[in-house]
Protein backbone atom coordinates (compact mmCIF):
# COMPACT_ATOMS: atom_id res chain seq x y z
CA UNK A 1 0.00 0.00 0.00
CA UNK A 2 2.97 2.35 0.34
CA UNK A 3 3.08 2.65 -3.47
CA UNK A 4 -0.29 4.34 -3.64
CA UNK A 5 0.34 6.47 -0.54
CA UNK A 6 3.64 7.77 -1.87
CA UNK A 7 2.17 8.33 -5.31
CA UNK A 8 -0.73 10.34 -3.91
CA UNK A 9 1.75 12.39 -1.87
CA UNK A 10 3.75 12.99 -5.05
CA UNK A 11 0.58 14.32 -6.70
CA UNK A 12 -0.05 16.64 -3.76
CA UNK A 13 3.50 17.98 -3.90
CA UNK A 14 3.15 18.61 -7.61
CA UNK A 15 0.02 20.61 -6.85
CA UNK A 16 2.03 22.60 -4.31
CA UNK A 17 4.58 23.27 -7.05
CA UNK A 18 1.71 24.61 -9.16
CA UNK A 19 0.72 26.95 -6.34
CA UNK A 20 4.30 28.18 -5.92
CA UNK A 21 4.50 28.90 -9.64
CA UNK A 22 1.13 30.65 -9.85
CA UNK A 23 2.68 34.06 -10.48
CA UNK A 24 5.19 32.79 -13.04
CA UNK A 25 3.42 30.23 -15.25
CA UNK A 26 -0.27 30.01 -16.29
CA UNK A 27 -2.15 27.53 -14.09
CA UNK A 28 -3.29 25.40 -17.03
CA UNK A 29 0.31 24.96 -18.20
CA UNK A 30 1.45 24.04 -14.71
CA UNK A 31 -1.41 21.53 -14.46
CA UNK A 32 -0.27 19.98 -17.75
CA UNK A 33 3.26 19.61 -16.40
CA UNK A 34 1.92 18.09 -13.17
CA UNK A 35 -0.23 15.59 -15.10
CA UNK A 36 2.70 14.54 -17.31
CA UNK A 37 4.96 14.06 -14.28
CA UNK A 38 2.32 12.05 -12.40
CA UNK A 39 1.78 9.80 -15.40
CA UNK A 40 5.53 9.16 -15.64
CA UNK A 41 5.82 8.49 -11.91
CA UNK A 42 2.96 5.99 -11.69
CA UNK A 43 2.42 4.55 -15.14
CA UNK A 44 -1.26 5.61 -14.81
CA UNK A 45 -3.13 8.41 -16.56
CA UNK A 46 -4.32 11.42 -14.55
CA UNK A 47 -7.08 13.46 -16.16
CA UNK A 48 -8.13 16.91 -14.94
CA UNK A 49 -11.33 18.21 -16.54
CA UNK A 50 -12.35 21.82 -16.47
CA UNK A 51 -10.27 24.74 -15.29
CA UNK A 52 -7.47 24.70 -12.73
CA UNK A 53 -7.97 27.84 -10.67
CA UNK A 54 -5.29 29.26 -8.38
CA UNK A 55 -6.57 31.08 -5.29
CA UNK A 56 -4.69 33.72 -3.33
CA UNK A 57 -7.20 34.85 -0.73
CA UNK A 58 -8.10 33.85 1.97
CA UNK A 59 -5.69 30.95 1.40
CA UNK A 60 -3.06 30.30 -1.21
CA UNK A 61 -4.04 27.19 -3.11
CA UNK A 62 -5.39 25.44 -6.17
CA UNK A 63 -8.89 24.25 -7.08
CA UNK A 64 -9.56 21.79 -9.87
CA UNK A 65 -12.53 20.52 -11.78
CA UNK A 66 -13.32 16.78 -12.00
CA UNK A 67 -10.29 14.47 -11.81
CA UNK A 68 -9.76 10.80 -12.62
CA UNK A 69 -6.86 8.34 -12.32
CA UNK A 70 -6.95 5.37 -14.67
CA UNK A 71 -7.22 1.84 -13.40
CA UNK A 72 -5.03 -1.19 -14.10
CA UNK A 73 -5.22 -2.45 -17.70
CA UNK A 74 -7.06 -5.63 -16.67
CA UNK A 75 -9.78 -3.82 -14.72
CA UNK A 76 -13.32 -3.34 -16.02
CA UNK A 77 -14.47 -1.13 -13.12
CA UNK A 78 -13.64 2.23 -14.67
CA UNK A 79 -11.24 4.76 -13.11
CA UNK A 80 -9.39 3.72 -9.97
CA UNK A 81 -9.91 7.20 -8.45
CA UNK A 82 -12.35 9.90 -9.48
CA UNK A 83 -13.72 13.01 -7.79
CA UNK A 84 -15.83 16.01 -8.73
CA UNK A 85 -13.03 18.28 -7.65
CA UNK A 86 -10.00 18.88 -5.43
CA UNK A 87 -9.11 21.87 -3.33
CA UNK A 88 -5.55 22.19 -1.97
CA UNK A 89 -4.32 25.00 0.30
CA UNK A 90 -0.74 25.70 1.46
CA UNK A 91 0.97 28.00 3.94
CA UNK A 92 2.62 30.77 1.91
CA UNK A 93 5.10 31.77 4.63
CA UNK A 94 6.29 28.19 5.06
CA UNK A 95 6.52 27.74 1.28
CA UNK A 96 8.72 30.83 0.93
CA UNK A 97 10.93 29.40 3.67
CA UNK A 98 11.34 26.14 1.75
CA UNK A 99 8.92 23.98 3.80
CA UNK A 100 5.85 22.21 2.46
CA UNK A 101 3.00 22.93 4.90
CA UNK A 102 -0.34 21.83 3.49
CA UNK A 103 -3.11 23.50 5.45
CA UNK A 104 -5.99 21.78 3.74
CA UNK A 105 -7.03 19.20 1.14
CA UNK A 106 -10.66 18.57 0.25
CA UNK A 107 -12.00 15.94 -2.15
CA UNK A 108 -15.60 16.32 -3.29
CA UNK A 109 -17.60 13.11 -3.84
CA UNK A 110 -14.55 10.92 -4.49
CA UNK A 111 -14.83 7.26 -5.51
CA UNK A 112 -11.92 4.85 -5.02
CA UNK A 113 -11.93 1.36 -6.51
CA UNK A 114 -9.54 -1.24 -5.07
CA UNK A 115 -9.35 -4.55 -6.92
CA UNK A 116 -7.58 -7.89 -6.91
CA UNK A 117 -7.73 -9.71 -10.25
CA UNK A 118 -8.50 -13.40 -10.77
CA UNK A 119 -4.73 -13.89 -11.14
CA UNK A 120 -3.96 -12.11 -7.87
CA UNK A 121 -2.87 -8.76 -9.36
CA UNK A 122 -3.67 -5.70 -7.22
CA UNK A 123 -4.64 -2.44 -8.89
CA UNK A 124 -3.16 -0.32 -6.10
CA UNK A 125 0.33 -1.59 -6.95
CA UNK A 126 1.31 0.97 -9.54
CA UNK A 127 3.49 -0.46 -12.28
CA UNK A 128 1.35 -3.49 -13.13
CA UNK A 129 0.16 -4.30 -16.62
CA UNK A 130 3.29 -3.10 -18.36
CA UNK A 131 3.08 0.46 -17.04
CA UNK A 132 6.04 0.45 -14.74
CA UNK A 133 6.32 4.13 -13.90
CA UNK A 134 9.37 5.60 -12.20
CA UNK A 135 8.36 5.83 -8.53
CA UNK A 136 11.12 4.96 -6.06
CA UNK A 137 12.39 6.20 -2.72
CA UNK A 138 14.86 8.41 -4.66
CA UNK A 139 12.15 10.11 -6.72
CA UNK A 140 12.10 13.87 -5.97
CA UNK A 141 9.16 14.70 -3.75
CA UNK A 142 8.40 11.11 -2.74
CA UNK A 143 9.18 10.62 0.94
CA UNK A 144 9.85 14.35 1.41
CA UNK A 145 8.65 15.52 4.83
CA UNK A 146 5.34 17.40 4.78
CA UNK A 147 2.57 18.31 7.17
CA UNK A 148 -1.18 18.50 6.74
CA UNK A 149 -3.42 20.52 9.00
CA UNK A 150 -6.62 19.01 7.63
CA UNK A 151 -7.74 16.70 4.84
CA UNK A 152 -11.46 16.30 4.25
CA UNK A 153 -13.65 13.96 2.21
CA UNK A 154 -17.37 14.43 1.67
CA UNK A 155 -19.68 12.02 -0.11
CA UNK A 156 -16.91 9.45 -0.57
CA UNK A 157 -17.25 5.87 -1.81
CA UNK A 158 -14.71 3.02 -1.57
CA UNK A 159 -15.29 -0.20 -3.49
CA UNK A 160 -13.23 -3.36 -2.91
CA UNK A 161 -13.57 -6.22 -5.39
CA UNK A 162 -11.63 -9.47 -5.03
CA UNK A 163 -12.26 -11.26 -8.32
CA UNK A 164 -10.14 -14.23 -7.24
CA UNK A 165 -12.28 -14.93 -4.16
CA UNK A 166 -15.55 -13.67 -5.62
CA UNK A 167 -15.98 -11.06 -2.87
CA UNK A 168 -17.12 -7.47 -3.22
CA UNK A 169 -18.11 -4.82 -0.71
CA UNK A 170 -18.69 -1.08 -0.72
CA UNK A 171 -18.33 1.68 1.87
CA UNK A 172 -20.46 4.69 0.99
CA UNK A 173 -21.48 8.04 2.42
CA UNK A 174 -17.94 8.60 3.70
CA UNK A 175 -17.37 11.82 5.62
CA UNK A 176 -13.83 11.91 6.93
CA UNK A 177 -11.14 14.23 8.23
CA UNK A 178 -7.44 13.53 8.71
CA UNK A 179 -4.65 15.57 10.25
CA UNK A 180 -0.85 15.18 10.08
CA UNK A 181 0.49 18.15 12.09
CA UNK A 182 4.05 16.74 11.98
CA UNK A 183 5.53 14.33 9.44
CA UNK A 184 7.40 12.50 12.21
CA UNK A 185 4.72 12.95 14.86
CA UNK A 186 1.19 11.79 15.50
CA UNK A 187 -1.56 11.57 12.87
CA UNK A 188 -5.31 11.10 13.26
CA UNK A 189 -8.30 9.96 11.16
CA UNK A 190 -12.00 10.41 12.00
CA UNK A 191 -14.61 8.87 9.72
CA UNK A 192 -18.32 8.17 9.48
CA UNK A 193 -19.70 5.92 6.73
CA UNK A 194 -22.17 3.18 5.79
CA UNK A 195 -21.38 -0.45 4.86
CA UNK A 196 -23.97 -3.13 4.06
CA UNK A 197 -26.67 -0.70 5.11
CA UNK A 198 -25.13 -0.24 8.58
CA UNK A 199 -23.74 3.12 9.64
CA UNK A 200 -20.55 3.24 11.71
CA UNK A 201 -17.90 5.62 12.99
CA UNK A 202 -14.17 5.08 13.15
CA UNK A 203 -11.48 7.04 14.99
CA UNK A 204 -7.84 6.02 14.55
CA UNK A 205 -4.46 7.52 15.39
CA UNK A 206 -0.78 6.59 15.10
CA UNK A 207 2.01 7.99 17.25
CA UNK A 208 4.64 8.31 14.48
CA UNK A 209 3.32 8.92 10.97
CA UNK A 210 6.63 8.60 9.09
CA UNK A 211 7.52 5.33 10.81
CA UNK A 212 4.01 3.99 10.12
CA UNK A 213 4.27 5.00 6.46
CA UNK A 214 7.65 3.24 6.24
CA UNK A 215 6.08 -0.02 7.44
CA UNK A 216 7.21 0.08 11.07
CA UNK A 217 5.03 -0.93 14.02
CA UNK A 218 4.05 2.16 16.05
CA UNK A 219 1.75 3.10 18.91
CA UNK A 220 -1.84 3.09 17.68
CA UNK A 221 -5.40 3.67 18.93
CA UNK A 222 -8.58 2.58 17.18
CA UNK A 223 -12.22 2.99 18.18
CA UNK A 224 -15.11 1.56 16.14
CA UNK A 225 -18.82 2.05 16.88
CA UNK A 226 -21.79 0.53 15.06
CA UNK A 227 -25.25 0.80 16.56
CA UNK A 228 -24.93 -0.06 20.25
CA UNK A 229 -21.73 -2.06 19.66
CA UNK A 230 -18.28 -0.62 20.35
CA UNK A 231 -14.70 -1.86 19.89
CA UNK A 232 -11.55 -0.22 21.23
CA UNK A 233 -7.90 -1.16 20.60
CA UNK A 234 -4.81 0.40 22.17
CA UNK A 235 -1.33 -0.89 21.43
CA UNK A 236 1.07 -1.13 18.49
CA UNK A 237 0.17 -1.64 14.83
CA UNK A 238 1.77 -1.52 11.38
CA UNK A 239 0.70 -0.78 7.82
CA UNK A 240 1.11 -4.45 6.84
CA UNK A 241 -1.75 -5.43 9.16
CA UNK A 242 0.17 -6.63 12.22
CA UNK A 243 -0.74 -5.44 15.70
CA UNK A 244 -0.46 -6.17 19.41
CA UNK A 245 -2.32 -4.54 22.26
CA UNK A 246 -5.37 -4.48 24.52
CA UNK A 247 -8.81 -5.07 23.03
CA UNK A 248 -12.08 -4.06 24.67
CA UNK A 249 -15.31 -4.86 22.87
CA UNK A 250 -19.01 -4.64 23.73
CA UNK A 251 -20.78 -6.67 21.05
CA UNK A 252 -24.25 -6.65 22.54
CA UNK A 253 -25.65 -5.26 19.27
CA UNK A 254 -24.77 -8.31 17.18
CA UNK A 255 -27.15 -7.21 14.42
CA UNK A 256 -25.01 -4.13 13.72
CA UNK A 257 -21.71 -6.03 13.88
CA UNK A 258 -23.04 -8.83 11.68
CA UNK A 259 -24.31 -6.32 9.12
CA UNK A 260 -20.84 -4.75 8.83
CA UNK A 261 -19.43 -8.22 8.22
CA UNK A 262 -22.10 -8.97 5.62
CA UNK A 263 -23.61 -11.76 7.72
CA UNK A 264 -26.98 -12.56 9.25
CA UNK A 265 -27.07 -11.91 12.99
CA UNK A 266 -26.83 -15.21 14.90
CA UNK A 267 -29.84 -16.27 16.97
CA UNK A 268 -28.00 -16.99 20.19
CA UNK A 269 -29.73 -18.60 23.18
CA UNK A 270 -29.69 -17.03 26.62
CA UNK A 271 -26.38 -17.81 28.28
CA UNK A 272 -24.41 -17.67 25.02
CA UNK A 273 -24.82 -13.98 24.17
CA UNK A 274 -28.53 -13.34 23.53
CA UNK A 275 -28.50 -10.19 25.68
CA UNK A 276 -24.87 -9.20 25.65
CA UNK A 277 -21.32 -10.09 24.63
CA UNK A 278 -18.26 -8.39 26.15
CA UNK A 279 -14.64 -9.25 25.40
CA UNK A 280 -11.42 -7.87 26.89
CA UNK A 281 -7.87 -9.15 26.65
CA UNK A 282 -4.47 -8.96 25.01
CA UNK A 283 -4.64 -9.58 21.25
CA UNK A 284 -1.95 -10.17 18.63
CA UNK A 285 -2.58 -10.03 14.87
CA UNK A 286 0.24 -11.27 12.62
CA UNK A 287 1.01 -10.56 8.96
CA UNK A 288 0.22 -14.23 8.29
CA UNK A 289 -3.40 -13.52 9.25
CA UNK A 290 -3.43 -15.34 12.60
CA UNK A 291 -5.20 -13.85 15.61
CA UNK A 292 -4.27 -14.65 19.22
CA UNK A 293 -6.07 -13.81 22.48
CA UNK A 294 -4.37 -14.10 25.88
CA UNK A 295 -5.82 -13.35 29.29
CA UNK A 296 -9.21 -12.93 27.69
CA UNK A 297 -12.27 -12.19 29.80
CA UNK A 298 -15.51 -12.99 27.98
CA UNK A 299 -18.99 -12.34 29.35
CA UNK A 300 -21.93 -14.02 27.60
CA UNK A 301 -25.06 -12.70 29.27
CA UNK A 302 -24.34 -13.67 32.91
CA UNK A 303 -21.71 -16.31 32.14
CA UNK A 304 -18.12 -15.24 32.78
CA UNK A 305 -15.36 -17.08 30.93
CA UNK A 306 -11.56 -16.91 30.99
CA UNK A 307 -10.29 -17.55 27.44
CA UNK A 308 -6.97 -18.13 25.70
CA UNK A 309 -7.47 -18.65 21.97
CA UNK A 310 -5.61 -18.88 18.65
CA UNK A 311 -7.20 -18.49 15.22
CA UNK A 312 -5.00 -19.44 12.26
CA UNK A 313 -5.82 -19.20 8.55
CA UNK A 314 -2.86 -20.93 6.90
CA UNK A 315 -4.56 -24.28 6.22
CA UNK A 316 -7.45 -25.37 4.03
CA UNK A 317 -9.85 -23.84 6.58
CA UNK A 318 -9.48 -21.45 9.50
CA UNK A 319 -8.69 -23.29 12.73
CA UNK A 320 -9.66 -22.20 16.24
CA UNK A 321 -7.89 -23.58 19.29
CA UNK A 322 -9.19 -22.33 22.62
CA UNK A 323 -8.96 -23.03 26.33
CA UNK A 324 -12.05 -21.87 28.22
CA UNK A 325 -12.43 -21.82 32.00
CA UNK A 326 -15.70 -20.96 33.77
CA UNK A 327 -17.14 -20.95 37.26
CA UNK A 328 -20.89 -21.54 37.37
CA UNK A 329 -22.05 -21.89 33.76
CA UNK A 330 -25.78 -21.44 33.18
CA UNK A 331 -26.88 -22.93 29.85
CA UNK A 332 -30.40 -23.92 30.87
CA UNK A 333 -31.89 -22.05 27.91
CA UNK A 334 -29.81 -24.06 25.44
CA UNK A 335 -31.73 -27.25 26.29
CA UNK A 336 -35.10 -25.49 26.45
CA UNK A 337 -35.31 -24.87 30.18
CA UNK A 338 -36.51 -27.33 32.83
CA UNK A 339 -38.26 -29.78 30.54
CA UNK A 340 -41.93 -30.83 30.34
CA UNK A 341 -44.25 -33.31 32.04
CA UNK A 342 -46.26 -33.18 35.26
CA UNK A 343 -43.37 -34.39 37.32
CA UNK A 344 -40.94 -31.82 35.94
CA UNK A 345 -39.07 -34.31 33.78
CA UNK A 346 -38.80 -34.48 30.02
CA UNK A 347 -41.97 -35.74 28.38
CA UNK A 348 -41.44 -38.27 25.60
CA UNK A 349 -43.07 -37.24 22.33
CA UNK A 350 -41.09 -39.38 19.90
CA UNK A 351 -37.98 -38.60 17.89
CA UNK A 352 -38.00 -35.11 16.35
CA UNK A 353 -38.15 -35.04 12.58
CA UNK A 354 -36.78 -31.51 12.02
CA UNK A 355 -33.76 -31.28 9.73
CA UNK A 356 -30.61 -30.16 11.55
CA UNK A 357 -28.49 -27.77 9.48
CA UNK A 358 -24.80 -28.27 10.35
CA UNK A 359 -23.38 -26.80 7.13
CA UNK A 360 -21.61 -24.12 9.18
CA UNK A 361 -19.21 -26.76 10.50
CA UNK A 362 -17.57 -26.89 7.06
CA UNK A 363 -16.30 -23.34 7.43
CA UNK A 364 -13.70 -23.97 10.13
CA UNK A 365 -11.89 -26.54 12.24
CA UNK A 366 -11.75 -26.17 16.00
CA UNK A 367 -10.52 -27.67 19.25
CA UNK A 368 -12.15 -26.08 22.31
CA UNK A 369 -11.40 -27.32 25.84
CA UNK A 370 -13.96 -26.23 28.44
CA UNK A 371 -13.52 -26.52 32.21
CA UNK A 372 -16.39 -25.46 34.49
CA UNK A 373 -16.97 -25.64 38.24
CA UNK A 374 -20.60 -26.54 37.59
CA UNK A 375 -22.81 -26.70 34.52
CA UNK A 376 -26.57 -26.10 34.47
CA UNK A 377 -28.26 -27.54 31.36
CA UNK A 378 -31.78 -27.07 32.64
CA UNK A 379 -32.94 -30.69 32.57
CA UNK A 380 -29.72 -31.82 34.24
CA UNK A 381 -27.09 -30.15 36.38
CA UNK A 382 -23.45 -31.21 36.48
CA UNK A 383 -20.74 -30.51 39.02
CA UNK A 384 -17.08 -30.00 38.03
CA UNK A 385 -16.80 -30.79 34.32
CA UNK A 386 -14.17 -30.99 31.59
CA UNK A 387 -15.41 -31.13 28.00
CA UNK A 388 -13.49 -31.02 24.71
CA UNK A 389 -15.24 -30.08 21.45
CA UNK A 390 -13.37 -31.02 18.25
CA UNK A 391 -14.57 -30.04 14.78
CA UNK A 392 -12.46 -31.61 12.03
CA UNK A 393 -13.58 -31.38 8.41
CA UNK A 394 -17.27 -30.95 9.31
CA UNK A 395 -17.21 -33.72 11.94
CA UNK A 396 -18.00 -32.46 15.45
CA UNK A 397 -17.04 -34.70 18.37
CA UNK A 398 -17.81 -34.01 22.04
CA UNK A 399 -15.45 -35.67 24.52
CA UNK A 400 -16.56 -35.82 28.16
CA UNK A 401 -13.27 -36.04 30.01
CA UNK A 402 -14.86 -35.38 33.41
CA UNK A 403 -18.51 -35.02 34.36
CA UNK A 404 -19.87 -35.08 37.91
CA UNK A 405 -23.62 -35.71 38.26
CA UNK A 406 -26.04 -37.37 40.64
CA UNK A 407 -23.32 -37.59 43.32
CA UNK A 408 -21.33 -39.92 41.11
Amino acid sequence: MRWIIRSVMALVLLAVLAVASVFLIPAEKVAGLAVAKFNALTGRELTISGAVRPSIWPQLGVKTGPIAISNAAWSKEGPMVQAEGLSIAVDLAALIGGDVKITGIEAINPKIVLERSAKGQENWVFGGGGAAGEVSAATPGVGQPFSLDKAAISGGVVVFADHAAGRRFEISGITATAAIPSYTGAARLDMAAVMNGQSFTLAASVAAFQDFLDGKVVGSDLALKAGAAALDFKGDAGLAGEGKGVLRADLGDLAAISALAGMTAPDLPTGLGAQGVQVTGDVTLTTAGSLHLRGGAVVLDGNKLAVDADLTTAGARPKLQAKVTAGALDLAAVSGGQGGGAGGGAQATGWPKDKIDVSGLAGFDAVVALTAENLDLGMVKFGPSQIVLTNDRSRLVTELRKVSAYEG
